[in-house]
């Protein structure tokens, strides 16, 4: 029988875009905020993007509320990403 030896490692699992995202961090110099920040960002593209929720621009955008115009701008304005 042989030893195992745990791996350090920040794991985290959320349900974002209707499935299951996971996310492992095995290097001990990087802080938990940064799956924070990682989780958060996709949360905003699922915001920003899904077709299943009537809020999101994609959605607002198909239904003549919002112009390409308008939604390309809000893409590129600075701190977005």
């Amino acid at each position: 029988m042989t030893d195992t030896v745990p791996l350090f490692g920040l794991r985290r699992v959320e349900q974002i875009m209707g499935t299951a995202i996971g996310s492992t961090v095995r290097d001990p110099d990087i802080p938990g905020e940064a799956l924070d920040r990682a989780f958060e960002y996709l949360r905003q593209v699922d915001l920003r993007f899904s077709t299943y929720k009537p809020e999101s621009e994609v959605s607002r955008l198909s239904r003549g509320e919002l112009s390409r115009a308008t939604t390309a701008r809000s893409c590129i304005s600075p701190g977005t990403v």
